[in-house]
């Protein structure tokens, strides 16, 4: 069997739409020890948004797993947004800035990942956060890419300005702003910044979808734990198969059977959390993709709305061994 280099902490990121509270839940009872909201923009938390607030839900007994992930473009406010969302929330322990989404607005606006091409900026970020985060004695982190494109690979002065701002714990995924997620990760980069920065928590990302891959990143790197994001959406049993070192089970070419326990315990934990089936959705199509017998099972889920009578399906469908 292929052992892995070392045992680092597994996280489950943040992904709009898809990170909600009932995914966030079946991947931690995998085995992601630690799991991201998804993104709340700073203003709209402090505006009262419903839809924002709605990523702020963090169940009683998930408080010491949640890191909540903040995105801005007022820098200035970010100490106001950490103080509300400290209001709105109980035994939070780690805020997360996002310096690493590539959605094009955000980018040209020097918002999300458009940070990188501005190490000026990243550090004023990073001081605005450590300092809101010091003053309720909570864990301040940055999410980001290692530059903007491959000719401005940066990360080594980023990481820098970071660790000057008082702030220990960085999430680096191995692509730049421009590769988006299509060009394959590269791991030279963040095995650069902790050789340089060892006394630095350093958090792994990209394209880690078996142990292999696992195995790969931690050997290139020696980083402090690993994010699990896009492989986590097709099987988030992924967790519990890395943690006991089995083999992966890709969503692609298996049984629809192989898959139906998350899909039940994904369900199960919606009706407890009162999310309605159309919230879940998304979620379940991609647990399906490329599933054997799952186009009769889609036509069910898009041609219903209740949550409970389709878990009766789920449930049916497992216990006859479809």
């Amino acid at each position: 069997m292929n052992q892995p280099t070392n045992q680092p902490t597994l996280y489950f990121p943040p992904i709009n739409k898809l990170g909600n509270v009932a995914f966030r839940r079946v991947c931690n009872n995998s085995g992601a020890e630690f799991v991201f909201t998804e993104m709340v923009r700073v203003e709209k938390i402090i505006e009262g948004d419903p839809f924002q607030l709605r990523k702020l839900r963090i169940p009683k007994d998930m408080e010491n797993k949640t890191i909540v992930q903040i995105i801005c473009e007022d820098i200035n406010r970010i100490e106001e947004c950490v103080d509300k969302i400290v209001e709105l929330t109980h035994g939070l322990f780690e805020i997360n800035y996002n310096m690493g989404c590539p959605q094009s607005t955000m980018s040209k606006n020097e918002c999300g990942g458009g940070i990188v091409k501005n190490p000026t900026k990243v550090k004023q970020v990073a001081q605005a956060l450590a300092k809101a985060c010091k003053k309720h004695n909570i864990q301040a982190s940055i999410k980001t890419r290692i530059g903007y494109d491959r000719e401005n690979i940066n990360i080594l002065e980023n990481v820098q300005n970071i660790k000057d701002a008082g702030i220990t714990k960085i999430y680096i995924h191995g692509r730049t702003l421009l590769d988006g997620y299509r060009r394959p990760a590269t791991y030279e980069e963040i095995g650069q910044v902790k050789k340089k920065f060892p006394e630095l928590e350093i958090i792994g990302n990209g394209d880690i979808v078996d142990l292999n891959s696992l195995n790969n990143l931690i050997k290139q790197t020696n980083c402090d734990g690993v994010l699990i994001g896009r492989a986590a959406l097709n099987n988030p049993y992924i967790f519990k198969e890395l943690t006991n070192q089995t083999h992966i089970k890709h969503s692609s070419g298996i049984e629809l059977i192989t898959t139906l326990p998350a899909i039940i315990e994904l369900l199960q934990y919606g009706i407890q959390e009162e999310l309605n089936l159309d919230y879940l959705k998304q979620n379940i199509v991609f647990m399906t993709k490329g599933v054997i017998g799952s186009s009769e099972f889609r036509t069910k889920l898009n041609n219903t709305s209740d949550i409970k009578e389709f878990l009766t399906y789920c449930e049916n469908l497992n216990i006859n061994k479809y």
